[in-house]
Order: C-alpha cells, then structure tokens, then sequence
C-alpha cells in the first residue's frame, strides 16, 4: 500500500509538473540562472583577485550555488523551449547528452563547494565549474 501511494504521489507531482504555465516555468528557469550567475560570478571574481577571498562568503556563495543547481534541472519541461526562453528546443531531443552535461555540472558545483574553504583550491575548481557551464551553453542555450 505504501508503495502504491508513492507511486501515485509521484505520477501526481509529475503531471502538475506538466500542467504548470510555460511562462511560469521559464521564468522560474531564468530566476534560477540569475542565482546560479550571482554566486558563480562572486566565486570567480575571488578566484581571480577582483574582490578580495573571504572564506565565508565563499562558502556560502558556493553552497547557494549546488541549491540553484540542483533546482534548476527541474524547470527543463518540453513545451518550455519558446518565446523569452533561451534553452534550445533540442534538449528534447537530446536529453540523454542534456542529462550528462546537467550531471556533470552539478557534480563540478559539489566540488566548488568543497573547494571553497581556501583560495588555492577554490582558484583551480572555479575554472573546471566553468567548463562544465560552458559546455551546456555551447549545446542548448540560444543566444
């Protein structure tokens, strides 16, 4: 029985899920990227000298980072590729390399996160995490 609920509690969450505005969905998509943005661009002026390190504040820079991260992955639903969207319509099509790349990204955001308690390991992570979000631009998002 227990089984069966979370099942139905699962097709549930996954058809309002679908049901959801595509403006809505788009919108949350970008505010996530803003936050992904914010933190990434903090941890990187630090990596490079630009704002002075400040162990703290990097590490919850670093750790707000793998929250958008992970939150994000949830605003790619198919129907949400169109108009102010800038992800490219073949994550559809291509979800199996999207799903990859995603990984890969969260994974290199975890790594930041451990990285972050002292400049010297941050510096070489922040251009690894980096990578990660430039191969995904390169493929799905529209400019």
């Amino acid at each position: 029985m227990k089984k069966i609920s979370l099942i139905l509690i699962g097709i549930s969450l996954a058809l309002s899920a679908q049901a959801v505005e595509p403006k809505k969905v788009i919108g949350f998509r970008q505010g996530t990227f803003q936050v992904i943005a914010w933190n990434f661009g903090t941890l990187a002026a630090m990596a490079k000298g630009d704002i002075p390190y400040d162990k703290a504040q990097a590490e919850i820079h670093a750790n707000r980072l793998v929250m958008a991260t992970e939150m994000v992955k949830e605003s790619f639903i198919p129907g949400t590729y169109i108009g102010e969207s800038k992800a490219n319509p073949n994550i559809a099509t291509k979800e199996s390399i999207f799903n990859e790349r995603y990984t890969a990204l969260l994974e290199a955001t975890k790594l930041l996160a451990s990285a972050a308690g002292d400049l010297s390991t941050l510096k070489p992570q922040v251009g690894k995490t980096g990578g990660t979000c430039k191969a995904c631009h390169d493929d799905f998002k529209m400019d």
